[in-house]
């Protein structure tokens, strides 16, 4: 993982939660896959086009951007908020008191409306400079997490896909293969996982532990109005302080540190990769959440992520682990079939084929 810098920065405001060069292993023509809505239920390819653009899917603006407001943040964060205040030479004060520290201003950011603030001559702004501060400040973008995952993860993906379907393809019937690419295996897996899945419940009491501690269970209740809104797809406080604490779990994540690190560390060092393999004829779907963790018929665990229709990686359990290699197996069809239904059942909102066709994926 490449050593992080606080000072990068992207200039994308389009965030894919699965990234588009993931998707692109799906597609049929250039950056095109099929995509099936999770909702539908009669699936004809003669009367409905199915087709979409992989950089269409899964997009939602800002996602991974930082912005003031949040209760997590550093102070070179905060920083670069209220960088506005002093290059308007601005001094701030609340209930009488000044407040100087970036944090402190951050976190009372929510009471912006009773925020007293001066010029440099100490005379009170209007209050159409008080907009127009307030806008300026929010109008920060902090996008070095959407810069470092795409330096540690996205833009190298294709070759670690291509270089894994290569070693299968030059070992076919072999029992297993050198594990190159591995590391970066597992981290793309990991992270996307985080990116994609509903809170865990080790996520949720974390936050909820921090919430009370503070003593903002009343206020992240509330609903937040369209004006305020760090993210036009969060509706209460709540959801927008979790999201915030998330994306300061992938912060940590690239200063190699915090849940994430430990999950990609103890799947690293404590698992099998196994390498799945569809009869000839089938392939693997993926979805808009494609780590897939189920209860198999046998009440087992299974860890899926689909890396290619051709292929698909399952963690196992280590024992003995066997860091230097991956594990290979060729399933037949209804093996296939049981693993995409899984994937299907387990997406958001819709799942990703690269034929017009269910016969190769689904019964």
């Amino acid at each position: 993982m490449k050593q992080f810098d606080p000072n990068w920065t992207s200039n994308s405001e389009k965030h894919h939660l699965v990234p588009n060069t993931y998707l692109k292993g799906w597609q049929h023509k250039d950056s095109i896959v099929y995509y099936i809505d999770k909702k539908e239920n009669k699936i004809d390819f003669t009367i409905k086009n199915y087709s979409k653009n992989t950089r269409k899917i899964i997009r939602i603006d800002n996602f991974y951007s930082r912005r003031v407001g949040a209760l997590f943040q550093s102070t070179l964060d905060c920083d670069k908020y209220f960088a506005p205040l002093k290059l308007h030479g601005y001094t701030v004060k609340k209930d009488g008191k000044e407040i100087i520290d970036s944090i402190e201003l951050n976190n009372s950011f929510y009471e912006y409306d009773k925020w007293e603030i001066y010029d440099v001559h100490n005379n009170l702004i209007s209050i159409d400079d008080k907009e127009s501060l307030k806008d300026e400040i929010k109008s920060v973008h902090i996008r070095d997490l959407e810069e470092a995952w795409n330096q540690n993860y996205e833009s190298s993906w294709p070759l670690v896909r291509n270089d894994i379907l290569t070693e299968v393809n030059k070992n076919i019937g072999a029992n297993k293969i050198q594990s190159i690419r591995r590391e970066e295996l597992v981290g793309f897996m990991v992270s996307i996982k985080w990116r994609t899945e509903s809170a865990s419940q080790i996520f949720e009491d974390d936050f909820n532990k921090i919430v009370q501690l503070l003593g903002l269970e009343k206020l992240l209740n509330n609903f937040i109005s369209d004006e305020d809104k760090m993210y036009p797809f969060i509706t209460t406080y709540k959801q927008e302080q979790q999201h915030n604490y998330l994306l300061s779990k992938f912060h940590e994540l690239f200063n190699k540190k915090g849940p994430i690190y430990k999950e990609i560390q103890n799947i690293s060092n404590n698992a099998n990769l196994e390498l799945l393999i569809p009869e000839a004829g089938y392939e693997f779907i993926t979805s808009d959440n494609p780590v897939c963790i189920f209860q198999n018929s046998k009440n087992e665990t299974e860890y899926i992520f689909p890396i290619t229709p051709e292929l698909a990686c399952a963690v196992r359990k280590g024992n003995p682990v066997d860091k230097d290699h991956y594990f290979l197996t060729t399933l037949n069809k209804d093996e296939v079939f049981a693993y995409n239904e899984q994937i299907k059942n387990n997406c958001n909102q819709g799942y990703i084929l690269r034929q017009s066709s269910l016969s190769p994926y689904l019964k």
